[in-house]
């Protein structure tokens, strides 16, 4: 993957306009001393502290150029990204979705609340195609957060997850979700997609993740194979020169997959860490995809659990591919 397109987007003025705000504490109280363009919608800003903010194919970029104290970012209340005091000028990615909530807490101990302040704008979120965080509640529909209007139909039984990790189960026989003709608000010629899961044993076969097939010859997908207690994972955009983990992985454990495409090369990692590359050079469009269940809908079936799935239209990383990763476990 040509890991220079992301950092060279990144760079470009109209894609990642830069801005600033600049923070001081006076008597415990947080007063903005300025406010422009994108920072004053994403909030209020770190104590004693001076940040920059960026857009990002993962969401945003915070960068803090001064600070002087140690705090915590969270995402529906979930802590995905800290600063120290050695921090400054280092940036780091914030995996964003439509209706986040957005916190940013002092790491002190008092967990007090400097920033916080709900998603809700198109330049304060990734570059998606499609999200689904599997709540509860939607009857037959699985719906996409991502504001592309990318539902998915639950064909069988509706297994709810629900408490701390949010999700559904699937049996391995008739339950899956089908979403037609996926769009996306741009033309698409590259894409990351990201699943965290968890593998049920039982069943020595493929078990399909998600498969998206959009013409007669071209498809991509993710899945597992599984070997009595132990399974390994499977992806492909060049069917049948997929990448393989080998059975490494036990059955019954959650895991996060990620497989990137940037238009010639296809790589995979797997809670984070780079597993391996193929290249191939293809278009990439649109069409239907499969949760859970093999295009033909009926077969690989998936035994197991899926928690969230994310699909965006850009290639990442492997700096953005570990901030997604943080932000999808557990």
């Amino acid at each position: 993957m040509n890991k220079n397109r992301q950092q060279e987007r990144a760079a470009t003025p109209a894609v990642a306009a830069i801005l600033i705000v600049v923070i001081t504490v006076v008597l415990g109280t947080v007063v903005a001393v300025q406010f422009t363009g994108f920072t004053s919608k994403i909030g209020g800003p770190t104590s004693q502290a001076t940040f920059e903010y960026a857009e990002s194919p993962v969401g945003i970029e915070m960068i803090p150029k001064q600070i002087a104290q140690d705090v915590a970012v969270e995402i529906n209340g979930k802590q995905v990204a800290t600063f120290d005091r050695s921090d400054a000028g280092n940036g780091k990615l914030i995996p964003t979705s439509p209706g986040d909530q957005l916190t940013v807490v002092a790491a002190d101990g008092s967990r007090s609340v400097l920033v916080s302040r709900t998603v809700d704008d198109r330049e304060e979120i990734g570059d998606f195609i499609a999200h689904y965080t599997f709540e509860a509640g939607s009857g037959d529909t699985l719906v996409d957060r991502s504001g592309n209007e990318n539902d998915g139909n639950i064909d069988g039984d509706r297994n709810w997850l629900t408490g701390t990790d949010s999700g559904m189960r699937f049996d391995g026989s008739g339950d899956h979700i089908h979403v037609t003709n996926i769009s996306a608000p741009v033309d698409v010629d590259e894409f990351t997609i990201a699943v965290a899961y968890r593998q049920q044993s039982g069943n020595n076969r493929v078990n399909q993740l998600i498969e998206h097939r959009y013409d007669d010859n071209n498809e991509w997908f993710l899945e597992t194979e599984v070997s009595s207690s132990t399974y390994q994972i499977e992806y492909a955009v060049d069917y049948p020169r997929q990448l393989e983990t080998g059975y490494i992985y036990s059955s019954g454990e959650r895991r996060v997959a990620v497989g990137t495409y940037d238009g010639d090369d296809y790589d995979l990692y797997v809670d984070g860490n780079y597993v391996d590359r193929k290249s191939v050079p293809r278009l990439v469009g649109m069409g239907d995809m499969n949760i859970a269940v093999d295009s033909d809908g009926s077969s690989q079936e998936l035994k197991g659990e899926i928690y969230e799935i994310r699909l965006y239209y850009s290639a990442f990383d492997g700096e953005s591919v570990e901030s997604i990763t943080r932000a999808m476990e557990r």
